[in-house]
């Protein structure tokens, strides 16, 4: 396996921001990547559908 596509709390739509909790979203990311990176050192792939997501900042990290 070489990389992992989660799913997260809330509403990725196209064309329109995320809908629900970025602090949440956040949160469960990192522990995402803590496991990819624990067990198989893969990526984390996050697909929006959307240009508008205010989850970058907190992806980017």
């Amino acid at each position: 396996m070489e990389s992992l596509a989660p799913r997260f709390i809330g509403e990725f739509q196209k064309a329109i921001d995320y809908i629900g909790d970025l602090h949440e979203v956040e949160k469960q990311f990192n522990v995402h990547c803590q496991i990819a990176k624990t067990y198989s050192n893969c990526k984390v792939s996050v697909h929006s559908g959307s240009d508008k997501f205010s989850d970058y900042p907190a992806i980017g990290k």
